[in-house]
């Protein structure tokens, strides 16, 4: 259990058995790589000041959060294992990738608009509202019981949307793509769509 202060540089945390608590804070400080594989949680701060923070844990092992991921300019938060978001905050300026694995909602999640979210695999799911400003998804699924709220712009490149979701008003969703497009859920649109590539298939929406 960590109720002070951990700086990570490069390297890596690997599964023996044993648990990460984070109560305090952990911070990533330098550029380069450092990826997490083990049962661990968040009630703290996590700071991604530069280089890349990957959660990887996988296989039984996850990662929950309940507390602040602040991701700086330039720097990364690297989702490729299982993930659940029970509550608390992202935010910064930074990027929030899914690259692989899971990202669980059960708590309703705001990625603020001065963060750049990525989705390019894995699967985003569960019961928690989603609202992001300016995303692409280019991979992967979005699907669970929850609403999926896409302000600003989105582009919609590749991948699979299977959730309930709204374009809001005064704001746009850019469909340009090479594969066809999967919609499972309910689109409703109170602004405007771009179709200008690829195909968009009713999957029971």
């Amino acid at each position: 259990t960590n109720n002070g202060t951990i700086n990570l540089s490069a390297g890596n945390m690997s599964n023996g058995g044993g648990t990460l608590i984070n109560n305090g804070t952990i911070s990533k400080t330098t550029a380069g790589a450092f990826g997490i594989d083990l049962i661990w949680s968040n009630a703290g701060t996590i700071n991604v000041l530069a280089g890349t923070l990957n959660n990887a844990s996988i296989g039984g092992r996850n990662f929950t959060n309940t507390g602040t991921i602040s991701i700086s300019s330039g720097a990364i938060f690297d989702n490729s294992g299982n993930y659940n978001y029970n509550g608390g905050n992202i935010t910064g300026t930074g990027n929030f990738n899914q690259t692989n694995g899971s990202l669980t909602l059960n708590a309703a999640l705001t990625i603020p608009a001065s963060l750049i979210f990525t989705h390019t695999g894995g699967t985003t799911s569960g019961a928690g509202t989603l609202t992001i400003t300016d995303f692409t998804l280019s991979n992967g699924t979005i699907n669970g019981p929850g609403i999926l709220i896409l302000n600003g712009t989105t582009n919609w490149v590749n991948g699979t949307i299977n959730r309930n979701f709204t374009i809001a008003a005064g704001n746009t969703l850019n469909i340009a793509a090479t594969y066809t497009q999967l919609l499972g859920g309910t689109l409703t649109n109170n602004g405007t769509i771009n179709l200008s590539a690829g195909n968009m298939s009713n999957g029971g929406g």
